[in-house]
Order: C-alpha cells, then structure tokens, then sequence
C-alpha cells in the first residue's frame, strides 16, 4: 500500500506506547495503544487514513473550514499551469519537554499533480509537496 507520506505503526512500535488523539473544537479525545492500533489497521495501515475515520461523524470538524469541490480544482487547473492549494494551520501538542508547544505550518501543493483516487477523493503524490517559504515555525 502506498503510504502517501503518512505514518504507519510500523513507524512507532517499540518507539512510543500510545497515541493521544485530541479535539479542541468538540472536546473528544482518546489513548490509543500502538500494538493495538497496529492490530486493528496493519503495521502498514496509514494513520492518515485511520485518523479520517476516526474523526468522520464529528459534528464539528468542518467549522472552520472550506471544502473545495472537485469544480473548483478542476476550473482552477484548466485555467493555468501554475496554481497551487495552499494549506497551513498550528499543531498543538505536549512532549516532554514542555506542555503547549506549538508548531505552524504552510504546505503548497501544485494543482497539476492532483489525482483522482478510486474512492473519489484526491490525492497528491508526495514528490509534489513543498513548505512554502512562509508560515513555517515551531517553539
């Protein structure tokens, strides 16, 4: 299975326990044991794909956000060679280190790379992905 850029368990056994999954908009949260989540997903399951099923019925997961219709991306990629999606946002985490780190990122994504995948979502080869000069930082 193509791993997209995600992780799987096999990247965490034997170096962490457990995941914490934690929602700031509806307050759900939860410990998942890697061994575990290893034997429910795959060793190589990607956690991306896991993550996504995880969170799908939270009523409050969208606000915040924009989806782009295939429309749009389609309009967009016919009318130049050159368009991008732009994605950024802050990941809140505590390591032990300190509690409320912060880490801000800014991915630019070049539209012409875009492919259909057989669930009807899209996808973009890793290859394709860059930081973008601005936005990136982390405490």
């Amino acid at each position: 299975m193509p791993r997209d850029g995600s992780l799987t368990p096999r990247d965490l056994v034997e170096k962490i326990d457990a995941l914490v999954v934690a929602c700031d908009k509806c307050g759900r949260s939860g410990r998942y044991r890697v061994l575990k989540l290893a034997e429910q997903i795959g060793r190589d399951g990607k956690l991306t794909d896991w993550l996504y099923g995880l969170t799908k019925d939270c009523p409050r997961k969208q606000q915040g956000t924009h989806t782009i219709t295939h429309k749009q991306i389609n309009d967009a990629r016919h009318k130049s060679n050159e368009h991008f999606l732009y994605f950024w946002g802050i990941v809140q985490y505590n390591d032990g280190f300190a509690d409320g780190r912060t880490t801000k990122f800014c991915h630019r994504y070049n539209l012409n790379s875009l492919a259909i995948r057989d669930d009807g979502f899209y996808s973009i080869d890793a290859v394709f992905a860059r930081q973008h000069q601005h936005g990136n930082e982390s405490d």
